[in-house]
C-alpha cells in the first residue's frame, strides 16, 4: 500500500498490541515476515504460550512519522475486540492521503 501513496499521512488507529498464536500456517507467515524478534514466550497455567508483538512489528515496517493510538483494544472495554468478546462489533480504520 505504501507504494501507492506519495508521502502518506498514516495513523494507526487502535489495535491489539500483541496476542498469542499457535504455531500454524499463520506464525510461519508471520515469522518469514519478521524473524523470530517479535515473539517471546509467556507462562500461562504452567503452560507456555506463544505472544507475538504485533504493534512493535508494524512499526517496523511503517514510516517512522506514522502515529499510533495508544489504546489497545484488548484491554480498553470502550473499544471492539474479538479476541476478548467474541465477535459481534467492529472498529474500523480508514486509509486516505
Amino acid at each position: 500500500m505504501l507504494e501507492y501513496f506519495a508521502n502518506p499521512k498514516i495513523f494507526v488507529s487502535p489495535i491489539l498490541n500483541e496476542f498469542e498464536i499457535q504455531k500454524d500456517f499463520c506464525y510461519e507467515q508471520i515469522k518469514n515476515k519478521f524473524g523470530e524478534k517479535y515473539f517471546y514466550i509467556k507462562k500461562e497455567n504452567n503452560k507456555d504460550i506463544i505472544i507475538f508483538k504485533f504493534i512493535e512489528a508494524l512499526k517496523s515496517v511503517l514510516p517512522i512519522n506514522t502515529i499510533f493510538d495508544s489504546r489497545d483494544t484488548f484491554k480498553n472495554s470502550n473499544l471492539a475486540s474479538w479476541r476478548r468478546d467474541g465477535g459481534g462489533k467492529r472498529n474500523y480504520t480508514i486509509i486516505y492521503s
